[in-house]
């Protein structure tokens, strides 16, 4: 199928890079949400799904009006094609040029009246000598809102988006490459974007395609069968497993054996209700294997918890956690913090909440209190996530003192080294590792053995297997990767997204059946490959 795609290549010279600054972080994700998606993004949670990321110690600066999501955190989008193409000649080459930079918009859509555009960055160097440090900034023509962003730092200036490495992308050496990626909103389609590097601008070629606006989305490669590993854990129902607990860096069921939760998240409840009942999830637990459904109730995102009629989404929470204590599965109250950023931003809404819902549901085993879904932006563990948990813990466990509690991590969801180094000091926390597949590799798998390995009890709450932006093609062999690490270790994970969104990180084709019994014709790429390792991996 044809995207809209726009391909700008820029010569940049490596003097006027050198002086950037090399950051030191892990990973830079949507989620979603999922994106993350994604991540987390999962994000997601991304954003919607997956997942993109930003330094927990950088806040996103701005002097226009800006935002930072995740992949998960879209609603209704609508997916460009392209009808028609112009093209210009390939400029000369400067001498002393030492870096090319190609910009693509592999997808465009819109959302609330305004347009959407995704970014794609490839950086080469083709010097002859390694390169440090790297800062692109890219003038887009009008202001805008960042939405994500992922292996990048962003500073947006009115017109002006900056990009400069982050830590483990600082380094490019010679003829070798780094990518990044960005997803803008604003008010019309971005039609121009010019380059420099320090102040200087730079010769650019551009391909130009007309958008057209349809519902339909990227097709992605058809996915391929994973032979699971062997099992390390029971993988069961409540009734089997009952009262979950931790112990050391393990979830372990009530007679103290190591257990596994494998399943699905929602998308946002407030966009895609229509899923998020008892006749979808009996076909997941059946058909699909699942034993834990997560469901993701944004705080914010102009029709989130704290956006709308709380009595309405507290409802459609209700409802959905009443039917998987009925089908016997576990159960994830997400509190899906993304565009806030901190989840102190609605730390009172979130204390209330959390009050009346682990009061209702003291004496049920099935349910598990995720309390900030995606910390991101200025979001940091000891200035904002760790000091929230400790005072969000203690009102449930007045209520529920023996519940999972999964606790996010900055960045997005990925910052579990923070955690590792200063660990909450309360019994059953969990804490959440948010990835996708696509977007976060071998670099982000070594944090989670790292962490795991020093005791810290991990739980996947968000994963996509395409990248953080919740959209793109999903990755299989960093997939399976992802699979064989997380199942070695028997940490649980949750599958971005229950939705009929038209994005590679839904489960369901646009029109699929909010009742479950889904044929393959109604399954994405995504959604039969997580059917298949689901249901097979007994």
């Amino acid at each position: 199928m044809k995207i809209s795609k726009r391909i700008m290549a820029v010569l940049i010279s490596g003097a006027m890079l050198l002086s950037s600054a090399c950051t030191d972080n892990g990973a830079q994700v949507p989620m979603a949400s999922d994106v993350q998606q994604t991540t987390s993004v999962e994000a997601t949670e991304s954003s919607t799904s997956s997942s993109v990321a930003t330094s927990d110690t950088s806040a996103v600066e701005s002097t226009s009006t800006t935002a930072v999501t995740s992949a998960s955190s879209v609603a209704d989008t609508t997916v460009s094609q392209s009808t028609s193409t112009t093209s210009s000649e390939p400029q000369d080459v400067p001498d002393g040029q030492t870096l090319s930079v190609t910009c693509t918009i592999p997808n465009s859509w819109q959302e609330g009246g305004m347009e959407c555009t995704q970014i794609d960055v490839v950086v080469r160097n083709i010097s002859d000598s390694d390169i440090e440090g790297w800062t692109i900034d890219m003038t887009l023509g009008q202001e805008h809102e960042v939405m994500q962003y992922w292996n990048t730092e962003v500073k947006p200036n009115g017109t002006v988006l900056s990009c400069t490495n982050v830590g483990y992308n600082a380094l490019i050496p010679t003829n070798g490459e780094i990518t990044y990626g960005v997803i803008v909103k604003s008010a019309s389609p971005i039609n121009d974007i010019t380059c420099s590097a320090g102040g200087s601008k730079l010769p650019t070629t551009q391909e130009n395609t007309k958008p057209v606006q349809t519902a339909t989305s990227t097709a992605a490669p058809s996915a391929p069968q994973i032979a699971p590993p062997e099992k390390t854990g029971r993988y069961g129902l409540v009734s089997e497993c009952g009262q979950l607990s931790v112990k050391g860096a393990d979830l372990v069921d009530k007679n103290g054996d190591p257990v596994q939760l494998r399943g699905i998240s929602t998308h946002g409840i407030q966009w895609f209700p229509a899923f998020a009942n008892k006749s979808v999830f009996k076909h997941l637990r059946d058909e699909w294997n699942v034993n834990v459904i997560r469901l993701a109730m944004y705080t914010g995102a102009g029709e989130g918890y704290t956006d709308s009629t709380k009595a309405g989404i507290e409802k459609t929470v209700q409802d959905a956690v009443d039917a998987c204590i009925e089908l016997d599965l576990y159960v994830i109250i997400d509190w899906h913090v993304l565009q806030d950023q901190s989840p102190q931003v609605r730390k009172a809404d979130s204390l209330r909440f959390f009050e009346y819902m682990s009061k209702k549901y003291a004496d049920h085993p099935n349910v598990i209190y995720e309390i900030c879904n995606e910390p991101n932006g200025y979001a940091s563990w000891e200035g904002d996530v760790k000091p929230y948990a400790e005072e969000v813990i203690p009102v449930i466990r007045a209520n529920d003192p023996d519940s999972i509690v999964i606790v996010g991590t900055p960045t997005w969801s990925q910052d579990i080294d923070k955690a590792l180094a200063s660990p909450l000091g309360f019994d059953n926390v969990m804490y959440a590792l948010h990835y996708y597949a696509a977007t976060h590799t071998d670099w982000l798998r070594d944090r989670l053995k790292t962490c795991y390995s020093n005791g810290l009890p991990v739980f996947v709450s968000e994963f996509g297997n395409c990248d953080a932006s919740g959209n793109g093609q999903n990755n299989w062999d960093q997939a399976k990767k992802w699979f064989e690490l997380m199942d070695s270790l028997n940490i649980s994970y949750v599958n971005w997204s229950l939705a009929d969104k038209a994005e590679a990180a839904s489960l369901l084709k646009p029109g699929a059946s909010t009742t479950g019994g889904w044929s393959d014709n109604e399954l994405t790429e995504n959604g039969k490959f997580m059917k298949s390792w689901l249901r097979d991996h007994q």
